[in-house]
């Protein structure tokens, strides 16, 4: 394996500054596309793939966008499950038993050849 110079590093680093990609470097030091790219990630000059040096990186959306996005499509699931009700393709009690002032639900057997249709087949029907 050869190893890098002072001078390949500095030509390294300005083709790079330039908007050189990694076959151009490549090339122009006769290496590898492969070790540029690792010299360049060793130096800490790597950049995304398809955006040009300096470009920023994206972020990571905060925990409360996330949750609120889960929020929105929980809502979105409970109105699909709504409307499949009130058109009675769907029955509000499949699966489970509640019984008043019971501290737990118990499961339901489940319906033998009903027909029953998976709520998520239901929300993609709909639409939500």
């Amino acid at each position: 394996m050869k190893r890098w110079t002072r001078d390949e590093e500095a030509a390294l680093r300005t083709a790079h500054r330039d908007g050189a990609g990694p076959r151009e470097i490549a090339a122009l030091l006769d290496r590898s596309p492969r070790s540029v790219r690792r010299k360049l990630t060793s130096l800490g000059l790597a950049t995304l793939p398809f955006a040009g040096p300096g470009a920023p990186k994206p972020q990571r959306e905060s925990a409360a966008a996330e949750r609120a996005a889960a929020r929105r499509g929980d809502f979105a699931f409970r109105r699909a499950m709504l409307k499949a009700i009130a058109a009675g393709t769907e029955s509000p009690f499949v699966g489970v038993i509640k019984t008043p002032g019971a501290p737990f639900a118990r499961p339901a057997p489940p319906p033998s050849a009903s027909g029953y249709r998976s709520s998520a087949a239901m929300c993609a029907e709909l639409g939500e």
